[in-house]
């Protein structure tokens, strides 16, 4: 189970719902390009993030 993060570089939450795929609450999607970047698949703009873990990199 993914948890949500925040997006430093718009203000906003982003909840995830795959490892590499998620969902700002502006609509905006995201690509998940490390654990603390991720790309705005409408705009192209790189965001810094809290951390996006993928579920394998958690301990359990």
């Amino acid at each position: 189970m993914w948890k949500h993060f925040f997006d430093f570089s718009n203000g906003d939450l982003i909840f995830p719902f795959s490892d590499y795929l998620a969902m700002g609450l502006g609509g905006d999607l995201f690509l998940r390009t490390s654990d603390h970047t991720a790309i705005d698949m409408d705009s192209d703009d790189l965001h810094i993030t809290s951390g996006w873990e993928k579920d394998d990199d958690e301990d359990d």
